[in-house]
């Protein structure tokens, strides 16, 4: 048979022999790699497609808990359904389990998404394993990894209403944008872009709740920014405590807002 010229699709031509059933068939199994597939689950999709192609559309889960995916750089990404359309507000980008057994986490901006929100916010519940002397252990919140010395930040600690250190650095790859205690605290960073699309500067603001157990629990404000030499499209946060032994402790988890 031969393949119609934009996306190859066969279709019989008066001179093939007759063969209805396998024609058929070779214009169904094509047509099938580019309709929005259906499965149950995650796991049904991986099963029924172990080497997907890019560009292909998948839909799993009904209800709530509905998703519908489409294969990107080698990987499946969500593709974040709005009701009403477009809109303006906020929505919830990833939300994550953070690992036990390490000290780097990442949360990702869906495919449909980058490029065209106006806003980021992080929020982080979780405990480190091991703390500094001042019952603290400094969380570093990277956009897109960049493991460059981009970033400029200040923080202040406080127990109760003293200060009680605190922290600035200039042109860092490690910035402490936040911190966490022994056990599961809270904390809250917003990152605002210079401009929608690729930009290479972000400033941020944050604050949170540091659980240490007991009297010398703490609390904290921060503020920075990130500074690229070149422009990027805001695809990750990545989430890293400031030493390999301080694996995230305690429940750990996290979450991803966007706002439009």
């Amino acid at each position: 048979m031969p393949n119609e010229p934009i996306q190859q699709g066969p279709y019989p031509s008066p001179t093939d022999s007759p063969d209805g059933p396998n024609q058929m068939g070779a214009i169904t199994t094509w047509a099938a790699n580019r309709l929005n597939m259906r499965f149950a689950s995650e796991a049904a999709r991986d099963a029924a497609l172990p080497n997907p192609t890019e560009g292909m559309e998948a839909f799993t889960g009904t209800g709530p808990s509905a998703t519908k995916w489409v294969y990107y750089n080698g990987a499946w990404e969500r593709y974040v359904l709005t009701s009403g359309g477009i809109g303006f507000g906020s929505l919830l980008l990833d939300e994550i389990s953070l690992p036990t057994n390490d000290r780097y986490a990442t949360l990702t901006v869906p495919v449909s998404l980058r490029g065209t929100l106006r806003k980021y916010v992080v929020e982080v519940e979780a405990g480190a394993a091991t703390v500094l002397s001042n019952e603290t252990r400094p969380l570093c919140i990277r956009p897109n990894a960049d493991t460059g010395a981009n970033y400029r930040t200040n923080s202040i600690l406080f127990e109760g209403g003293t200060i009680i250190g605190g922290a600035n650095q200039s042109d860092t790859s490690a910035p402490w944008t936040a911190y966490l205690g022994r056990f599961a605290g809270s904390l809250e960073v917003t990152f605002t872009p210079r401009a929608i699309g690729p930009t290479g500067y972000m400033a941020w603001r944050g604050y949170g709740y540091v659980n240490s157990g007991g009297t010398t629990d703490r609390t904290f404000t921060t503020g920075g920014r990130w500074n690229s030499p070149t422009n990027e499209v805001i695809s990750t946060f990545e989430l890293l405590t400031n030493v390999g032994s301080a694996f995230f402790a305690n429940s750990p988890r996290a979450r991803l807002w966007g706002y439009r």
